[in-house]
C-alpha cells in the first residue's frame, strides 16, 4: 500500500535527499514501506516540531526576561514556565511543560 503512494514516496525521497543530502545514503533511514515506519517517523517529526522545539528554544526567553513589566511571562493562573532541565529530585514534581513527555 505505502509503496504505491507516489506522494508519500516523493515527499520521503525529498526529505532524505534534499533536506539531508549529507546523510542521504545512511543505512538507518526507514525504507517507508511499512505502516509502522510511517507511524514512527511521524511521531519523531511531531516530537521535534513541538515539545523538543519548545524545550530547546524557549529557554532564551526565560533567561533574558527578568523584567517583571514585560508581558506574557506567566499564564492566566500565574504559574511560571519551568525549563526542561534537572532542577529537582527524581520523580513527579509538576515541573516542566504541561502535557509534555518531560517525566
Amino acid at each position: 500500500m505505502m509503496q504505491n503512494d507516489s506522494e508519500l514516496q516523493s515527499s520521503w525521497k525529498e526529505l532524505r535527499e534534499e533536506g539531508h543530502c549529507d546523510k542521504k545514503d545512511e543505512p538507518w533511514w526507514p525504507k517507508m514501506q511499512k505502516r509502522e515506519e510511517l507511524i514512527e517517523t511521524c511521531t519523531i517529526i511531531i516530537w521535534i516540531a513541538s515539545a523538543l522545539h519548545a524545550a530547546v528554544n524557549f529557554g532564551h526567553i526565560i533567561a533574558r526576561n527578568r523584567d517583571q513589566n514585560l508581558k506574557n511571562r506567566v499564564g492566566p493562573v500565574k504559574m511560571p514556565y519551568t525549563l526542561l532541565h534537572l532542577t529537582s529530585e527524581g520523580g513527579l514534581t509538576s515541573k516542566g511543560i504541561p502535557n509534555s513527555v518531560s517525566i
